[in-house]
């Protein structure tokens, strides 16, 4: 550290490079600053030097998002440990969105924006004080219009930027606490090293259990080939749970981290007050504006499994445990599923790692926010549903599997679907009419719940609150329409991942990605349609529940925004996992090469999602 340095630091002042944005190269980019954005296109995100508009100097740094996006400047800045620093600009905004994260300053590694500015604002000035902690000597200041997690649309400007060491701090102001792990967030891929271990033992863990799993105990009889409890079970089931759970450190999450996308969790403590909605508009939460009250805009279901847990936590639930673990229990029923429709042992383990490490399943799995407690808890209830009618099928198995399906419709409603299906496995053997009437039976409490819950809220059975939202209002076609359904199609089946130059990475379009890049093993179910070994009628009712599953989540506005790969694809996986499992009973040996590639490409792509971008 020079001299020079050492007598400006003492002063308290640390330069920041072009903080007025005066000086631009050649091809119009600001000199130094980094810009970065979740899609790297200029019909997405876009980065000017605006010479029309300006708080002093002659230019300003103009950032547009066309459609809800995250987009930054960074630059590093040096700082010391144990200090307190205040970052501020001057911002103005125009167009922003209000249910999305603002525009202002934050630092990598934190989820907060100091300033937050949304809708229409003139300049104005932004503060952040920072904490530096232990072993930090950088930081990397962002000039953000939306996170990663929270993303928006609109336009912000910003110019003189600065940055200062301050002895105390004003009175009222909490700063923000960097830390040194939030700095490992955003470091090389060496400071990954637990992601890379785990990578190498799944690329070891596919062809070892095709080896050996199904073959620890040689059954001696037919009987006991269909026992699913077995002592390779208890190994395939541990070692996959400790391997889920040391995903969590690789990505900078502790046991028990609680998501902020909490909305049910909000949901959850209202409940135990009494009330189903709140006065103060939960600000970048989607809650639904309703006669001067905000309610939460999701089905119900997943705010039951927050209950107890407020009980021990508060609002500060350990939500992205209780998904990962619900999630690892989705898997073991549907290998136990898969085995009860008659594949083989080693195909049942190998489907099973597949469907859950090699999907998209496997990123949403470590982030227990709102949109994917409502994929996973979907899928849970949906899978033990097909468990009850899979072999023979009592009245009161019929009943408990159709209540299960509909706790699965109170998470994701298209789950609705799935119920001739269902039905159509609860009948097979007779007395039909009894399973019918147990189905029925089952399903309506579920139901009869949800609708009397959404009239007591607004006044229509069926609504559950998105319509109320403001971005739903606001886009032009509504939340379903035809007019999304090329877009949908082409981000679904034909959307390619593209290399970040900016960050020298692999990078994914936040609308989708075409799903058989990296999730291939979710075509394998649409071959049942092919088999010779299905009826007709059997053909037809998966088809139907596919078809009209996917098909509606088609015409959605948003596609998933923003996610790693295509998201709404994991809520088939109830109805793929039967249906592979009713397609073949031993599949083979290149199943395991395309496995080891899809659970390494989810492994990157979950990297991806919570690091890297």
């Amino acid at each position: 550290m020079s001299l020079l340095f050492l007598v400006l630091f003492a002063a308290g002042a640390v330069t920041i490079a072009n903080p007025s944005f005066e000086e631009t190269r050649n091809d119009g980019r600001v000199i130094g600053w980094t810009a970065v954005a979740s899609v790297m296109d200029d019909s997405c995100s876009r980065f000017t030097v605006d010479a029309r508009r300006s708080h002093d100097g002659e230019r300003s740094m103009r950032i547009e998002n066309l459609d809800p996006a995250h987009a930054c400047l960074m630059q590093d800045l040096r700082v010391a440990p144990g200090l307190l620093y205040r970052i501020s600009a001057w911002a103005r905004t125009q167009d922003i969105g209000r249910n999305a994260a603002g525009a202002g300053l934050t630092v990598r590694g934190l989820t907060r924006i100091a300033g937050d500015l949304r809708g229409d604002n003139e300049w104005q000035a932004v503060e952040l004080y920072l904490k530096t902690g232990r072993g930090v000597d950088s930081v990397t200041l962002m000039l953000t219009l939306g996170l990663p997690t929270r993303p928006n649309q609109g336009i912000a400007w910003f110019d003189d930027v600065t940055l200062e060491r301050i002895e105390s701090l004003p009175d009222g102001v909490v700063p923000f606490i960097v830390k040194a792990h939030h700095l490992e967030r955003a470091s090389s891929w060496r400071s990954h090293s637990l992601m890379l271990i785990l990578a190498g033992i799944v690329v070891l863990a596919a062809p070892l259990g095709w080896r050996f799993l199904g073959r620890t105990i040689q059954p001696k009889e037919a009987a006991s080939a269909s026992r699913v409890i077995r002592p390779d079970v208890l190994i395939f089931g541990g070692t996959m749970l400790l391997l889920w759970l040391a995903l969590l450190p690789a990505i900078d999450r502790s046991l028990l981290h609680h998501s902020g996308a909490d909305q049910h969790a909000l949901q959850a403590t209202l409940w135990r007050e009494g009330r189903v909605s709140q006065l103060e508009d939960g600000g970048w939460l989607e809650l639904s504006p309703y006669k001067g009250r905000y309610y939460v805009s999701f089905p119900p279901v997943p705010t039951l499994v927050e209950l107890p847990l407020t009980l021990i936590f508060g609002r500060e639930t350990p939500n992205t445990l209780a998904l990962l673990l619900a999630t690892w229990l989705s898997m073991m029923m549907a290998f136990a599923l898969l085995v009860r429709l008659g594949a083989d042992r080693r195909s049942a383990f190998l489907l099973a790692f597949a469907f859950f490490w090699g999907t998209n399943v496997l990123y949403l799995s470590l982030e227990g926010s709102v949109w994917h407690q409502g994929h996973l808890f979907g899928v849970c209830f949906a899978l033990a549903a097909f468990l009850c009618v899979s072999g023979a099928v009592s009245p009161s198995r019929a009943a408990v599997g159709a209540l299960l399906l509909g706790f699965s419709v109170g998470c994701r409603p298209f789950h609705v679907f799935t119920v001739p299906l269902y039905c159509y496995l609860a009948c097979r053997r007779a007395p039909a009419w009894r399973n019918v009437a147990a189905a029925i039976i089952g399903f309506a409490p579920p139901i009869v719940f949800y609708a009397v819950y959404n009239i007591a809220r607004f006044g229509s059975p069926f609504e559950f609150g998105h319509t109320f939202l403001p971005w739903s209002r606001a886009v032009e076609h509504g939340v379903f329409n035809l007019a999304y359904l090329p877009r949908n199609l082409f981000h679904a089946f034909a959307q390619l991942p593209a290399w970040d130059a900016g960050r020298e990475i692999l990078g994914f379009s936040g609308r989708g990605t075409a799903i058989w890049i990296h999730s291939p093993i979710l075509l394998l179910g649409f071959g049942a349609f092919l088999s010779g070994r299905l009826p007709r009628s059997e053909k037809a009712l998966i088809a139907l529940a596919l078809f009209l599953h996917w098909g509606g989540l088609l015409l959605h506005e948003s596609n998933g925004w923003f996610q790693f790969g295509y998201r709404y694809g994991v809520d088939l996986i109830p109805v793929l996992v039967y249906a592979a499992g009713r397609l073949c009973r031993a599949y083979p040996w290149p199943l395991v090469p395309l496995v080891q590639y899809s659970v390494l490409l989810n492994l990157y792509g979950a990297l991806w999602f919570y690091v890297l971008r």
